[in-house]
């Protein structure tokens, strides 16, 4: 990847919004490092024992009593948009996605994910969990404020120094927020709607809108409780009053950071604050406990029953969730290994830097050679380093990253064991190795690791890693001077050489996993298709059912072969935009990876893969991928097994014909072989037709005029006294399943149904090759609901449906396809999430003009 593409628009915007949260983190790093100059680990780790035992158990109960305040969030949101759930479901889909995303943040599961994957299984649609999700936000927020106005007017709160405000100003803040809480209730009490991103809804009834008040403060307060009850009340400055303001200061912080749990955001304001107070060592050990009781237990218990709530959904789900809104099982496991195997890797990098336990290691020493000991600790890292990249290879679903990071798990668990008897971390990465093993179906991307590119904001989770890791090596071996021979120590306690060492081979593994991505080519391999692909597309047409593959005859587009060369994708490059030409051709297992090999070509390149004119039978696996959908149109297909040219209902049919043959027209079928005798005539019927149109070729989604193009078709004529005055190139498929044409064109002579005359012809001669049913294409954004919740797309492209004819005559399209009496089949477009859409659109039209002045001129 080129560096100048990192830094170009809305690359550099998006990249400068990824490394925000690592400047925060960065800097917090350094706020906390400067505080505890003086604090050993073991310090800390002592404190953290000294915590009294009844102390503990409250700040435990404490959280539970929080996180079941939180699932009222979602409670009072399912009540302000009309949808009613059982509490129980209720909270299972708030606990999870809170807790989880609470800790993760962005980077892997987001709550809105967790959140529309989990809610779908119970029924509501995309639509309701979009409204769900900036409720539950609105709600977060306003406890947040009125706690807020009460604690900072009183101007009593001692933030701490470097938060440049006065008392003064503080009660300016105070007052700031509780006007908004005013205007919010007046809002509330006007009766308007609100719109939060596309998405318009009424606000909460006053009743609902004062419980929003009063659950979102219980939630401030517990959450401020579980920290309060772990300090030493009988210090001065240590009161709820003063903690509560302090508190919710340092959650804004680390909220506004980005951080994923405002990790390193939130503890510095904290340390800061309660240093003076109670001492450094002190601070530390509360500001971890803290984060370990409200953090990392839920989280944990949170990943246990999102693997429970999937097992036991699966056998159900196809019965309670329409299949378009299904993501399945598969959709999950994947995001989820990914988080386990990076948490895996961090707990055997902080392992690797910080001191063993000395009485394990006395006990150890006695089975173990000190080489073996010493080896093990560095392999362990390295194992470790490897974890974090193997991740994101889980994320994408590729086999080779499951199978090394099995092997890492295991060996992380036994080097865990023969570097120092850690058992815990010992158990822990055993655990994940059992749980990850029988999910081998779930990654099925037979694909080189080398290949792929991580984006910038899971390098931002390694760097943030990293850091985290080099930190607390220093600060775990603060004490000890370095030198050039301390790498090269070897003793039964030398940890901070061992430390070192580690480190250093954590370095070597990412440095080498970066050059890897870095030495590859910076530009995509742009080639059109040549004889012997066109060749190989021909073979595998000949297979294949469906006719919408014959489009890569054109030869115009790039093609992505699948290993057995039995598959194929057709796909086009304008901008950013890398749009896939309909469904893949072949067998479904090898188009879902060339999908996936495409998605991973375009994200070298920020490119954003786009899949155009595809049909509903791959919808779910498009999603499980990531994509959203928007229907573009209705393709008309007509039933030639039940066609015919008998009856009261075709007497308009046969008037059409016999018409028209008695003026001397006729009918009939070239074959491919033949095509080539006729090309000037077709030629020159081809450019008429265009001129009279006052139009240009135009390609990608559909055909033009190429001789190598129509010499590999069928042809249907129509002659008129000899004279050749139209014609059709047809398409067939390789089972006789389906029949089709692409350019039809005639002499603007000729009469006004010719083309009636056409399609009635072959639909004739289509049921008499035993063909079952003919498709008529495409009528562009038909069947687009234009309702007051509809998407905006569906909105926009409705009203075009509507009153757009001065640009195209879209109602014609289907009005005039509707005399055949078609069935209708939905096409959509598939995009990835986070883009500009309607920039995609503009620069997928100007795949199919040529060019952005192909759109302008016709």
């Amino acid at each position: 990847m080129q560096i100048t593409t990192i830094f170009a628009g809305k690359n550099l915007r998006k990249f400068i919004f990824s490394v925000i949260p690592l400047l925060f983190f960065l800097f917090s790093l350094v706020v906390i490092s400067k505080e505890l100059h003086q604090v050993h680990i073991e310090e800390i780790k002592r404190q953290i024992a000294f915590i009294p035992l009844d102390r503990i158990l409250l700040a435990l109960l404490l959280t539970l009593a929080g996180y079941i305040v939180l699932t009222l969030y979602d409670v009072l949101s399912l009540h302000v948009i009309g949808k009613r759930l059982k509490y129980s479901q209720t909270a299972q889909v708030s606990f999870i996605s809170t807790a989880i995303s609470y800790n993760v943040g962005m980077t892997l599961l987001s709550s809105g994910s967790l959140r529309f994957r989990l809610y779908s299984r119970y029924g509501l649609l995309p639509i309701d969990v979009g409204k769900i999700i900036p409720l539950c936000s609105l709600t977060f927020w306003l406890g947040f404020l009125l706690i807020g106005s009460g604690i900072f007017s009183l101007g009593n709160v001692q933030l701490p120094d470097w938060i440049p405000l006065a008392p003064w100003g503080v009660r300016i803040v105070g007052v700031v927020m509780f006007l908004l809480v005013v205007a919010y209730l007046v809002l509330v009490v006007s009766g308007r709607q609100i719109k939060i991103a596309k998405l318009q809804f009424p606000l909460p009834r006053l009743p609902l809108a004062l419980l929003q008040f009063v659950v979102s403060s219980a939630d401030w307060l517990l959450a401020v409780g579980v920290f309060y009850v772990l300090l030493p009340h009988s210090v001065e400055g240590i009161s709820f009053f003063m903690i509560t303001g302090v508190f919710m200061a340092a959650q804004v912080f680390g909220i506004i950071s980005n951080v994923p749990g405002g990790l390193g955001v939130l503890d510095s304001v904290l340390i800061l604050y309660l240093s003076p107070l109670v001492g450094p060592q002190q601070s530390a050990a509360y500001v971890f406990a803290y984060r370990l009781f409200y953090y990392l237990l839920p989280f944990l218990v949170a990943l246990i029953m999102l693997v429970i709530h999937e097992i036991k959904a699966r056998a159900e789900i196809f019965e309670r969730v329409p299949r378009f809104f299904f993501r399945g099982i598969t959709t999950l496991i994947p995001p989820i290994f990914a988080a386990l195997v990076f948490v895996g890797g961090i707990v055997l990098l902080f392992s690797g830097v910080t001191p063993e336990i000395n009485q394990r290691m006395n006990l150890l020493i006695e089975v173990i050679p000190l080489p073996v000991i010493e080896m093990t600790h560095f392999l362990a890292s390295c194992a470790g380093a490897m974890l974090l990249p193997l991740a994101y290879g889980l994320l994408k679903r590729k086999n080779a990253a499951y199978y090394l990071s099995l092997v890492m798990l295991l060996l992380g668990s036994l080097f865990s064991l023969t570097k120092a008897l850690d058992y815990e971390e010992a158990i822990t990465l055993f655990v994940m190795f059992l749980l990850l093993l029988p999910c081998r179906k779930y990654f099925y991307r037979e694909t080189s690791l080398t290949s792929q590119f991580f984006s910038t904001e899971w390098i931002v989770a390694i760097a943030m890693t990293i850091i985290t890791v080099l930190w607390l090596g220093f600060f775990s071996h603060k004490h000890v001077e370095y030198s050039s021979d301390l790498f090269w120590q070897v003793s039964l306690h030398g940890y901070a050489p061992r430390s070192l060492r580690a480190t250093v081979g954590i370095m070597l593994v990412l440095l080498g996993s970066g050059i890897v991505m870095l030495i590859r080519s910076p530009n995509p391999s742009i080639a059109l298709p040549g004889k012997k692909e066109m060749e190989q597309v021909r073979q595998i047409l000949a297979e294949v059912e469906g006719t919408g593959g014959m489009l890569a005859l054109l030869g115009d587009k790039e093609l992505l072969f699948s290993p057995s060369g039995k598959s194929f994708l057709m796909y086009g490059i304008s901008g950013r935009t890398w749009a896939v030409m309909g469904d893949p051709v072949g067998d479904k297992q090898e188009g879902r990876e060339l999908l996936w090999r495409l998605k991973d070509l375009s994200d070298r390149y920020m490119g954003w893969p786009v899949l155009y004119e595809v049909g509903t039978a791959n919808l779910s696996t498009y999603a499980e991928m990531g994509y959203s959908f928007f229907k573009i149109g209705e393709e008309a297909i007509v039933d030639l097994k039940n066609f015919s040219l008998e009856g009261k209902e075709a007497k308009k049919y046969r008037y059409t014909l016999n018409k028209l043959g008695s003026e001397g027209y006729r009918f009939t079928v070239l074959p491919s072989g033949e095509v080539n005798d006729h090309l000037q005539k077709l030629k020159q019927v081809s450019d008429a037709w265009l001129e009279s149109k006052q139009a240009k070729e135009k390609g990608f989604s559909m055909g033009f005029f190429d001789e190598a193009y129509l010499k590999q078709t069928p042809c249907a004529l129509v002659f008129k006294n000899d004279e050749l005055v139209a014609f059709a190139n047809i398409w067939r498929d390789g089972t006789g399943y389906e029949l089709s044409v692409d350019l039809m064109r005639y002499l603007p002579s000729v009469s006004d149904n010719i083309m009636d005359y056409l399609f009635l012809n072959l639909f004739a001669w289509g049921k008499e090759q035993l063909f079952s049913r003919f498709n008529l294409g495409m009528a562009p954004l038909s069947g687009l609901e234009n309702r007051a919740l509809a998407p905006g797309w569906n909105k926009l492209g409705a009203l075009i449906y509507q009153h757009g004819e001065a640009f195209y005559n879209f109602q014609g399209v289907r009005q005039y396809k509707e005399k055949f009496h078609p069935h209708w089949e939905s096409r959509y477009i598939a995009l990835p999430p986070r883009v500009g859409h309607y920039l995609i659109f503009i620069q997928i039209a100007s795949l199919i003009s040529g060019g952005l002045q192909g759109i302008i001129t016709k």
